[in-house]
């Protein structure tokens, strides 16, 4: 392969790489005693992030068509692949899951669609388009490319389908296996396939109209802010597994929707306007992964994780944080440069 082709494939490659990565390693998740477990994650998040960003660049769809596709992909893997917001959660009595309705964990499946959509979607694709920014609005894969992706995705889905609900969780978890409905899971495919086809028709991207009139945070705001949401967001997962035990469920969850629904009505407005730059985009995405980063050492605890798990996740951690100041700082000097 000459030096052309592998540069030509570089962004290919390294989404597939950072988006399990930031999912799940640098959340805890995937612990870094176990790295085989970023195997099915990139087959399923590298992948489905790949097919999704290079579907939505070939037709010129905007990045709400990313952020919805990135919402189907979450669906289809918290219900359908690993079934994680139907069955029992992990370590919970499976009659006393809190929020669980009509055989689904729904403060569960709340946080983890917001979670899985923005950091195994939406932030690599975002990253990895600031880093090869001269080619973010083109082709990352031929035709035979995207195919052959999509034929590995789909195996990757049963590979991972079998491994976690037919193996692990009947040996690991036996009082959560086997939970899980049939007609759930046909019911689960519906919403996943209709957001999907709603994501792939929306309006292609045009010329983008600013507006002069609107002010737009600064990036050190913006950063700020979605941290606090993040934080916010965090808080689901934690209250999923019983935080607010005399909480009624209906109260977090209309919390967490309006949370969800202000921010996409923000950063749509925002986003549009002539002070909106690369600069408060990467602001957006340190913020909300940083406050994933805090989220995930209470979680890799309560889950077991030693002393190997928790230093390794926090030097990661570290690196990652250095990352984004570098790619900061390189994006404010090419700004500068362009500018002059």
């Amino acid at each position: 392969m000459d030096a052309h082709r592998q540069w030509h494939t570089a962004p290919a490659i390294l989404l597939v790489l950072i988006s399990p990565v930031i999912v799940n390693l640098l959340f805890g998740s995937v612990r870094i005693t176990n790295p085989f477990g970023l195997l099915p994650a990139a087959l399923g998040w590298g992948l489905g992030a790949l097919i999704i960003r290079e579907l939505a660049r070939r037709r010129g769809l905007r990045w709400r068509s990313i952020m919805l596709l990135g919402l189907a992909l979450a669906l289809t893997q918290e219900c359908i692949v690993l079934q994680t917001s139907l069955a029992p959660l992990i370590g919970v009595a499976p009659n006393n899951v809190y929020g669980r309705w009509l055989g689904v964990n729904w403060p569960f499946l709340l946080w983890a669609l917001g979670h899985e959509s923005v950091l195994a979607v939406g932030a690599p694709i975002l990253l990895v388009e600031l880093l090869y920014r001269e080619r973010r609005t083109e082709r990352w894969m031929s035709n035979t490319g995207l195919v052959i992706c999509s034929i590995v995705f789909v195996l990757g889905a049963v590979f991972t389908w079998y491994g976690w609900t037919q193996v692990f969780m009947p040996q690991a978890f036996p009082q959560s296996a086997g939970q899980v409905a049939p007609l759930s899971i046909a019911l689960a495919a519906i919403p996943a396939v209709t957001i999907a086809i709603f994501a792939l028709n929306l309006s292609p991207l045009s010329p983008r109209v600013f507006s002069s009139s609107g002010a737009v945070p600064r990036p050190w705001q913006l950063g700020i802010a979605a941290f606090v949401v993040g934080v916010a967001w965090s808080a689901l997962v934690f209250i999923a597994y019983g935080a607010l035990p005399h909480t009624h469920a209906s109260i977090p969850l209309t919390v967490g929707a309006g949370i969800a629904a202000t921010v996409t009505i923000a950063i749509n407005r925002w986003s549009a306007r002539a002070g909106w730059t690369d600069l408060h985009s990467l602001a957006l995405v340190s913020g909300g992964l940083i406050a994933a980063m805090l989220a995930g050492f209470p979680l890799l605890s309560l889950s077991g994780g030693g002393t190997i798990d928790q230093v390794g996740k926090l030097l990661l951690n570290v690196v990652t944080i250095i990352a984004l100041v570098l790619l900061g700082i390189r994006v404010s000097r090419d700004r500068f440069i362009a500018a002059g």
